[in-house]
């Protein structure tokens, strides 16, 4: 006799209630044919438990589907284990592409015990919606360098040089544990969130197996405006080689000269700032084995001259002969309004917002002039300045999640006047002007390119126009951009979030620390990275920092601060909206790094926002944002243990304040003097308070825009309070 599971009272209600919400059985082949929103019913063996979360994969002889609880679900089912062969009915949905049955309205155990299905042997390439929801085998699967496994997307590539990921949720028994081998056959769900990926369920998923792995993939050895030269690694003895090609094009192969384990191939004859796909092959014994492929982008011929701008003043004692191009944010905008109106053929913008009309008008006035221009912005958020007539086309992206760039590329097909524009502002007047921010600007047709083809990727195509479906946003973008650009000899990493595995890149970064190491950033709630900053605090390193919201859910702020490491909080205003790192700023021969762009330290950055980084390993970079870094955190270390000014001053207004400051003074505080200082800590000001209730007007109109702090000594007590002047 069938055995109805969840049911608290064998009553005919119930019964009639589970009745009437299964629709007619089909296979589950037929029901993943149906319509999104249609009732279906199927039966299958239960290949997973709790290990992959609330959600269970069912198969049949026809195929696979995820059947996932949601809202309004029988309570029951949650109890189906591997080996039950069940009965379920629901709504067909689809979840990040993934087809499955949501919410379940009837469940059924049949029998349990039950041998699971032969896993369908398959390759990566083949690896989607044909065996989607089905117990699936990979053979010769290249694992990363981990040792262990880690929670998270894996990349993972096969014999043929394929990639795709290895998934695993948080709280997964495997984590932690140690990985078999670096080459494995694995066992898995074939499974879908935006892009394919395979959810082992075990340690039995996963068998060592006896070919070829490629250690650690291609490394550059020199990047040329002719050549790319590579070293690569492989578990056995042959004869190494590089294929390469264009996007679209035949490949093109260059050997190695001897055989071996250790391979060197220097590729001749390329063009400057073009961008090929490389991969590693191994001849051995008749038989050609691939690594996975990898993008690559060959130096260009631009002057590669790199400009620096802050929204506020620096600590130019700080430097080592280097300064900012600019410290205000009417410089930054007046370079940004340069850039627009000297662009010749081309302007690819993409913003998170945008609310300062005249940047939307002098792209207006670039297309009068014959550039193209296009616009990526982020579907959900205030982008008042596109309310007004446009002259170009606009597509608003990632309405789920966060389209957070901040980058735009200009004349990307010119060599010497390809520029990109990014850092950690936004195109508003409190995030240009008042909030602490950041925007570098690169003359190089090979990062322009690269930014391009990230940009491209989410307009859909290399048109004029967008084209919408074929538009990729957060997870269904693929690492598909070179991730190393050589300068004019300097080193710059270019990651693009959530594909490209950015979180890795920082953290490996930030592992290269030798002395030093600051940070500045508005969200950090990666345990990875903080991780980290512990470390290298604990190793003696130098290690200060500053986060803005320090009461994010998950944040690390008190976490850090506990652990010995000085790290500040920025106060309510302005907004601290950097993201930045420094590494071994004060040692030039330590190959010392910068850290900048749109992405924040967070698993939302990492997982879902579409999101820039750059990592450039430059000693006079690292300088200039040194002196950025301190002219805001020395000020907030030494005003930070201060009390309230509001205790002793009746009140201080308006803030932001534009031409005059209202300051009222009470009795008890009375001779005292009021010191104002700016952003670097410097006194601009101070008056002695009259006694008695007291109005003063004080005139600011002539102070830059920006951060400035007033603070009052009484009986050896300070109070103070952050004032920020608007434009």
């Amino acid at each position: 006799m069938d055995r109805i599971i969840g049911l608290t009272l064998h009553s005919a209600a119930l019964w009639f209630f589970l009745l009437s919400n299964v629709a007619a059985q089909s296979t589950i082949h037929t029901a993943r044919q149906s319509a999104i929103g249609t009732a279906i019913t199927v039966q299958g063996v239960v290949l997973n438990g709790e290990e992959l979360g609330p959600i269970r994969y069912v198969q049949d002889s026809t195929g696979g589907i995820g059947v996932y609880p949601g809202n309004g679900s029988v309570p029951a089912f949650s109890g189906a284990n591997p080996g039950d062969i069940i009965r379920v009915s629901g709504t067909l949905t689809s979840y990040r592409g993934l087809l499955e049955i949501n919410p379940v309205t009837a469940y059924e155990a049949i029998s349990e015990g039950n041998a699971l299905p032969v896993p369908k042997s398959i390759t990566l390439a083949e690896l989607g919606p044909g065996n989607e929801g089905e117990l699936i085998k990979i053979s010769c699967v290249q694992w990363t360098s981990e040792t262990t496994f880690a929670g998270g997307e894996i990349l993972v590539s096969d014999e043929e040089g394929t990639t795709s990921t290895v998934y695993f949720r948080g709280g997964h028994p495997l984590i932690g544990q140690p990985v078999p081998a670096p080459a494995m056959d694995i066992i898995g769900i074939s499974s879908r969130f935006d892009t394919p990926q395979i959810l082992p369920r075990s340690q039995n998923d996963f068998t060592p197996a006896a070919c070829i792995n490629y250690i650690g993939g291609l490394i550059s050895t020199d990047i040329g405006t002719h050549t790319l030269t590579f070293s690569f690694l492989t578990s056995n003895t042959g004869m190494g080689g590089v294929r390469y090609q264009l996007a679209g094009d035949t490949y093109r192969e260059q050997m190695d000269t001897v055989e071996g384990e250790q391979h060197q191939v220097m590729i001749p004859g390329l063009e400057p700032a073009t961008i090929y796909s490389c991969q590693p092959f191994l001849d051995r014994e008749g038989h050609r084995s691939f690594g996975p492929a990898s993008w690559w982008i060959t130096e260009s011929e631009s002057s590669g001259m790199i400009e620096a701008y802050f929204n506020y003043p620096s600590d130019s004692t700080y430097s080592s002969g280097l300064y900012p191009n600019g410290n205000s944010g009417k410089q930054m905008e007046s370079r940004l309004k340069n850039l627009i109106d000297n662009a010749t053929s081309s302007i690819d913008f993409c913003a998170y917002n945008i609310n300062q009309d005249w940047i939307v008008t002098a792209l207006n006035d670039a297309v009068y002039r014959g550039v193209r221009v296009r616009y990526i912005g982020n579907d959900g958020t205030s982008n008042t300045s596109l309310g007004q007539s446009l002259e170009f086309p606009v597509l608003l992206v990632n309405p789920y999640e966060l389209m957070h760039n901040k980058f735009i590329v200009v004349d990307a097909g010119e060599t010497d006047k390809a520029l990109v524009w990014t850092g950690s502002v936004n195109f508003t007047i409190d995030q240009m002007e008042v909030d602490p921010n950041d925007c570098l600007i690169v003359q190089d047709q090979s990062l322009a390119r690269v930014y391009q083809e990230e940009f491209e990727e989410m307009w859909g195509g290399s048109g004029s126009q967008p084209t919408a479906s074929n538009s990729k946003s957060s997870r269904s973008k693929s690492d598909n951009t070179p991730h190393l650009i050589s300068i004019r000899g300097m080193p710059v990493e270019s990651y693009f979030s959530p594909s490209d595995q950015t979180n890795k890149a920082i953290i490996k970064a930030l592992k290269t620390s030798d002395k030093s190491l600051a940070f500045g950033v508005l969200s950090f709630t990666r345990d990875d990275i903080a991780d980290v900053v512990i470390a290298k605090y604990q190793e003696g390193k130098t290690v200060r920092g500053i986060i803005e919201n320090i009461d994010d859910q998950g944040g690390e702020f008190e976490r850090i601060r506990q652990a010995g490491v000085p790290v500040i909080s920025f106060p309510a205003q302005p907004i601290f909206h950097h993201k930045m790192g420094i590494v071994d700023y004060d040692q030039p021969d330590s190959d010392p790094l910068v850290l900048t762009g749109s992405h924040n330290w967070t698993t939302a950055a990492e997982n879902d926002n579409d999101e820039n980084l750059l990592i450039l390993h430059s000693a006079g970079l690292a300088n200039i944002y040194r002196q950025a870094f301190e002219a805001i955190y020395s000020p907030s270390v030494s005003f930070r243990e201060d009390l309230p000014l509001s205790i002793a001053l009746g009140a201080i207004f308006p803030n932001p304040v534009g031409q005059i400051l209202h300051v009222q003074t009470q009795p008890g505080f009375t001779g005292h003097w009021l010191q104002i200082f700016n952003s670097q800590g410097q006194l601009i000001t101070a008056f002695q308070q009259p006694g008695g209730f007291v109005e003063l007007d004080l005139p600011v109109g002539d102070w830059l825009p920006g951060w400035y702090v007033l603070r009052l000594e009484v009986d050896g007590q300070m109070y103070s309070q952050r004032l920020i002047k608007s434009p």
